[in-house]
Order: C-alpha cells, then structure tokens, then sequence
C-alpha cells in the first residue's frame, strides 16, 4: 500500500549535471535556478563544493502539490535548448550556402530578366 500525505506537500530539488537539464512528473516544478557551479562557487562552502561534481546546477522548486496529482516519478532529461542552438546554427550556414549557389546560378537569368525588362 502506498502512503500519500493528506496535505499539499511542496518540494525543492537540486540537479548536477555536466548540462542544462529539464524535470517532469509533478504539477507546477519549474527551474528557479540554472546556471554553472563556477557562478555560484564562491557562496558555497567547500563540504557544499563538494557534493557537486557537475559543471551545471538546476533548482527546480513546486509548492502546494496535492498528493493526488503526482501520478509518476520525476524524470530529468537534457534541455533541449543545447540541442537546438546546434541546429540553428547549421541551419543557418546550410541557408548561406544554398543562397550563394542559387545566386550564382540564377545570376545570368536574372540578368535575363533583367535586361528583358529594362525600358531602353
């Protein structure tokens, strides 16, 4: 038999990576912290230091949470954000090259077009 606590229980958890990371699986966790251990190093004392071997902290915190809501573990996965800036960034070099190789392939037709237009 499971115990569920008969009130709203509120939760602060801290998450060491090595990367930005996100938390699901309780209603309202949200990140009140992300950041890099160095940031924060010099508030931290050197048993705290210790604890925290990654190179990233997030601190996610909810409140209020009835039991009842909670219908799975907490999963932390990779943000996505550190993902995405890499394929944005190779979007917009692939979009640079196929501009330059349209250009120079489209130069004599539009000089085509553009001569054909041309009032004389």
């Amino acid at each position: 038999m499971l115990f569920r606590s008969p009130v709203p229980i509120s939760l602060e958890l801290f998450v060491n990576t090595d990367t930005a990371v996100t938390a699901s699986g309780i209603p309202g966790l949200k990140s009140v912290f992300a950041g890099s251990v160095s940031s924060i190093s010099s508030q931290l004392t050197p048993a705290v230091s210790a604890l925290l071997p990654g190179s990233y902290l997030t601190r996610f915190e909810t409140s209020n949470v009835s039991p009842a809501a909670i219908k799975s573990d907490i999963t932390v996965l990779p943000a996505a954000v550190d993902r995405g800036w890499v394929y944005i960034i190779l979007g917009v070099i692939v979009l640079a090259i196929a501009l330059i190789l349209t250009r120079k392939r489209m130069q004599p037709i539009y000089e085509g077009l553009a001569d054909a237009i041309t009032p004389e």
